[in-house]
């Protein structure tokens, strides 16, 4: 099924794109090398099944830990992680800004926040002033300030920050856009 080829494009680019050569690429478990390790920020629907999704169908990746202010759900991810075999992350639940004690662990490679909105650019942010790669859910950036802060910090840090945007990629949208390829609609002039 095309959707589930391109969720399993989209773990892949999660845990392959945004790391570097240098980072831990998949390719390296044929290496002999570390596998790639990424911690969660939100482990809410979005961030479970993106954990899952990872999990599931990315062999050479380790989540070491994984954050979120409900219990239950870091519970749930841990859940998520062992059922493949993977030893169990440490979970962080202990208030608003715990994730800033997660970041200071020295076997992560990126993060992956998915969060409220309102938290994602920052919480990519600090992941990046850690030292960290960051991955986002969309919208990445709640305010136009968030989006520059975004930009500045990338480049100060020199981390990646990935956008994870995958619903151009829906069945209907990809139709769209086929049918727009063969000239169906005429020629395009305005799109939203």
């Amino acid at each position: 099924h095309r959707r589930d080829c391109l969720r399993l494009s989209a773990a892949g680019l999660l845990a392959g794109t945004f790391l570097s050569a240098k980072a831990w690429p998949l390719a390296a478990a044929e290496r002999g090398e570390k596998p790639a390790r990424i911690g969660f920020v939100g482990v809410g629907p979005r961030g479970a099944g993106l954990l899952e999704c990872l999990v599931n169908n990315v062999p050479n990746v380790a989540i070491p830990a994984l954050c979120d202010l409900r219990p239950e759900r870091v519970q749930r991810g841990i859940d998520i992680v062992t059922k493949t075999g993977r030893p169990a992350p440490v979970g962080y639940c202990k208030g608003e800004h715990e994730y800033r004690t997660m970041f200071e662990r020295d076997d992560l490679d990126a993060i992956l926040v998915a969060t409220g909105v309102q938290k994602l650019a920052p919480i990519a942010i600090d992941a990046m002033k850690a030292g960290k790669h960051a991955a986002a859910e969309v919208t990445g950036a709640y305010t136009l300030d968030d989006c520059w802060k975004l930009v500045e910090e990338k480049e100060r840090s020199g981390k990646h920050y990935m956008l994870l945007e995958q619903c151009c990629y829906d069945d209907l949208n990809l139709a769209i856009l086929g049918m727009i390829r063969r000239g169906v609609f005429g020629e395009p002039y305005y799109g939203e």
